[in-house]
């Protein structure tokens, strides 16, 4: 009879929690991109680009023979999604946004790939580009007065 680890295998959470802070990332960057005042621009840009560092320390813990090229793959688009959120923070016409969105959606397909190769991909796979959309939709229609 084979022996059973006798805890459960650590990678599965770590996926869940990794595509977590995804999601942190992608509503603070539609908080940044829809901030109005300086301060709060500069406040959630950081907070994004935290997350998404954040989401790289949590992949880089979780590299494995099998997943590592996986987690390199993903690595270079938070790198490309950080450069893109820079591109349309702070830009009055939201020039690149269809950009960043593209660029949301690489990234969280090379994610869901990751989890597929870990048994841990939902089904259907999450559509992080779609989130991101819904977030600034979402924060574009509440109320930012203040008492509000």
């Amino acid at each position: 009879m084979p022996l059973s680890a006798p805890y459960p295998d650590p990678i599965p959470a770590a996926l869940r929690d990794a595509a977590t802070t995804l999601k942190a990332a992608l509503a603070v960057s539609a908080a940044a991109i829809l901030s109005q005042a300086e301060a709060d621009l500069k406040a959630n840009a950081a907070a994004a680009i935290q997350h998404f560092d954040m989401l790289g320390r949590k992949l880089d813990a979780l590299r494995t023979d099998a997943l590592n090229a996986g987690i390199g793959v993903v690595a270079r688009r938070i790198d490309v999604t950080k450069a893109s959120l820079f591109e349309v923070v702070g830009s009055p016409e939201r020039d690149g946004l269809a950009i960043f969105a593209e660029r949301v959606g690489e990234l969280g397909a090379e994610l869901n790939a990751v989890m597929a190769k870990a048994g841990q991909a939902p089904e259907p796979p999450f559509q992080f580009d779609q989130f991101f959309l819904e977030s600034m939709h979402d924060l574009g229609q509440r109320d930012w007065s203040e008492g509000a």
